[in-house]
């Protein structure tokens, strides 16, 4: 059986769904799940933490992101499941969808956090996928020259809040193109991703255009365009 759920998108970008009384984020950029209302969640194991290893709480995440939510919903539910985001309907479903192996592009994972291969500025990139995340982020050197287009403030899980300069780029993942915002992590975070070859996060700008699907049982990201009526 299909979970399917409406689902809110914040005016700065964050998935919110209610289940159980409660409700959700929707992060793909977490490994895992925790928190309180993840009931009936597929993937997620009977009894999740309340924190993430200890370290990361829903608490903290609410001081952060200023929106109220009881849980998080993780990559985990990636690995039986299909997350399918659909814009047009406004919802959110964990199900049995296949995604054709020759549609989309592969994905691989990192502790169950998706990625993928793509180009930022039409250069190669791996690419996270993080549903978490409403602001896309790339190193500093990528924006070597450019004007930012703007300047907000935003967070990274452990190290707090930040400010960051914005920056327009097109991003291209398989056939899809779209010009895409992005920032740029505080030098600890930068460095971090450095270190593991995943300079590059692309984040929920890309509901903006696309209707998308993604799975790690099958390996695939498939990305739909949306509808566009003059």
């Amino acid at each position: 059986m299909n979970f399917k759920r409406n689902y809110t998108l914040t005016d700065d970008g964050y998935l919110l769904i209610a289940n159980a009384g409660h409700m959700l984020l929707v992060d793909t950029g977490a490994p895992t799940s925790f928190g309180k209302g993840l009931d009936g969640v597929p993937g997620v194991p009977e009894n999740p933490p309340e924190s993430m290893a200890g370290l990361l709480t829903i608490d903290w995440l609410v001081d952060q992101v200023h929106h109220e939510f009881h849980g998080l919903i993780g990559a985990e539910v990636l690995r039986e499941r299909t997350l399918v985001l659909d814009p047009g309907n406004r919802t959110v479903t964990l199900g049995r969808e296949i995604i054709e192996p020759d549609a989309g592009v592969p994905v691989r994972h990192l502790m169950n956090v998706p990625i993928v291969d793509g180009f930022v500025a039409d250069r190669p990139a791996e690419i996270i996928f993080d549903t978490g995340a409403p602001l896309g982020f790339v190193p500093q050197e990528m924006v070597a020259g450019l004007d930012p287009v703007d300047r907000i403030s935003e967070f990274y899980p452990l190290l707090g809040p930040f400010e960051t300069d914005v920056y327009e780029l097109p991003l291209q993942i398989g056939d899809e193109r779209q010009v895409m915002r992005f920032g740029i992590l505080p030098e600890a975070a930068a460095q971090m991703h450095a270190t593991a070859g995943l300079p590059v996060l692309v984040g929920l700008g890309l509901l903006e255009h696309y209707r998308i699907s993604i799975g790690l049982r099958e390996k695939r990201m498939r990305l739909e365009p949306l509808e566009r009526s003059d």
